[in-house]
Parts: structure tokens; C-alpha cells; sequence
């Protein structure tokens, strides 16, 4: 039982270090738009300035328990994304 637990933890682990920086990697590699963003998922619920260049995109995912999904915006440019 405790051998079963410690490998479930382990795959969770990995699992979530890889989460990290896989909204990263999807936007180096194929590369959104502000306007792009916005036709997929429409107007953000809040946008929240995090310095002069970078705002942070809130739009809450309904019926779920997952919290709220965000994008990061540069200059136009999607950086990453990522649950709240």
C-alpha cells in the first residue's frame, strides 16, 4: 500500500512540474495574438496590470472546481497560460 501511494505521488509530481511550463512552451511555439486570444475565450472577466508591459487575462471556467484560467499578454502577444 505504501509503495502504491509513494508512485502516485511521483506521477503527481511529475505531472505538475510538467504543467508548469508547458503553457510557456505552447506559446514559444505557436505563437497568439491578443486578438486571437480574444476570439477563442472573448473579453476577460478582469485584467490585472503587473507592470507597465504585462497584464494578466482572467476568465472564470464555469462549472468547474479548478479555479479560473488565466493568459499572460506582453505587448500584444500571449506568453503563457495557467490555472488560478
Amino acid at each position: 500500500m505504501k509503495k502504491t501511494a509513494a508512485v502516485c505521488l511521483l506521477a503527481s509530481l511529475l505531472l505538475l512540474s510538467g504543467c508548469y511550463m508547458a503553457g510557456h512552451d505552447y506559446y514559444v511555439k505557436n505563437p497568439m495574438t491578443s486578438e486571437q486570444l480574444q476570439g477563442k475565450w472573448g473579453k476577460p472577466a478582469t485584467v490585472h496590470k503587473l507592470d507597465v508591459e504585462t497584464e494578466k487575462w482572467v476568465y472564470p471556467m464555469k462549472g468547474t472546481d479548478l479555479g479560473d484560467r488565466y493568459f499572460l499578454v506582453r505587448d500584444g502577444r500571449v506568453l503563457d497560460s495557467g490555472i488560478q
